[in-house]
């Protein structure tokens, strides 16, 4: 789930400065594609067929939201894994604050 969080993340922002973006998913050969036109993106992939088209700006807000619910979720039920190191460069990448359980907030990067 972070993983796939990342990877769309990291996709859905390099479209600011891209006209096309695609990222494997894991342990699959399978991919997304975004083609962006303009303002428009087109989103297609590998294992259905058919295009969608989004503006950019409601593609960022939904992959925003579908993120916080993500974390949101792992922070509820898997409460331990916010205790790995590696998750505060988790939250840097996503552009989010890191708040260990209990802990202070140990950056304020937000997109």
């Amino acid at each position: 789930m972070i993983d796939l969080c990342l990877r769309l993340s990291v996709s859905v922002s390099d479209l600011a400065n891209m006209t096309f973006r695609r990222f494997q998913l894991p342990e699959s050969d399978d991919y997304v594609s975004f083609q962006r036109d303009g303002q428009n993106v087109v989103v297609s992939c590998s294992y259905a067929e058919g295009t969608a088209a989004v503006l950019y700006d409601d593609l960022r807000a939904a992959v925003r939201e579908f993120v916080d619910g993500c974390l949101e979720r792992i922070a509820r039920e898997y409460p331990l894994a916010l205790r790995n190191p590696a998750m505060v460069d988790v939250y840097s990448r996503l552009g989010r604050p890191f708040r260990e359980p209990g802990g202070p907030q140990t950056s304020s990067v937000v997109n």
